[in-house]
């Protein structure tokens, strides 16, 4: 499997805000903890791809 290099991850974490954007926006969901659960999990992610970031930077 090939690495992800420092362009690929700047990718995935501009794609989680613009999902973490519409999951802030969206209006059906089925209470407010789901949609919070969903928030969480986003922001999860953007902070482990934001580490792996920094490292690439460093290297």
């Amino acid at each position: 499997m090939e690495n992800l290099n420092l362009h690929d991850l700047e990718v995935i974490k501009e794609s989680l805000s613009y999902s973490r954007k519409r999951i802030e926006e969206y209006q059906e969901h089925p209470s407010y903890e789901f949609k919070q659960q969903q928030l969480e999990r986003i922001n999860n992610v953007a902070n482990k791809v934001s580490g792996l970031i920094q490292e690439q930077k460093k290297a």
